[in-house]
């Protein structure tokens, strides 16, 4: 399955390409995908082109198209680390509630005073 985040490298040995996909729409033909190192060049590519594993059902190695190095559960743990950075600051308001946060914010006579002392 293609999720957006996943990361594909070249199944040609003798290229380095590595591309991350930036946008899929599940039983669409193509998908958006970028460069993997610096997230520029904004493509399509068909999804058949895309490939999990780096055999044929044969047993061959692939030698066309690309092969999935990150799987879906390390797109999703990525994705959760990004939830859990933002996560305290959502749960201390709902701890404390909107007014003890404007209470922590200095009013102006307060930065007024600062300014005064520098």
């Amino acid at each position: 399955m293609i999720h957006p985040g996943q990361t594909y490298r070249s199944a040609d040995p003798r290229d380095s390409i590595r591309i991350r996909i930036k946008a899929y729409n599940a039983g669409e033909n193509r998908a958006l995908v970028v460069d993997a190192t610096t997230g520029k060049r904004p493509r399509p590519m068909l999804v058949t082109a895309l490939h999990a594993t780096a055999t044929t059902k044969a047993g061959k190695p692939r030698r066309t198209g690309y092969i999935l190095e990150t799987a879906e559960t390390e797109a999703a743990e990525e994705e959760e680390a990004l939830r859990a950075l933002h996560a305290p600051q959502r749960h201390w308001l709902a701890d404390h509630g909107r007014s003890a946060a404007r209470a922590q914010i200095p009013g102006p006579r307060a930065l007024q005073n600062v300014l005064k002392t520098l």
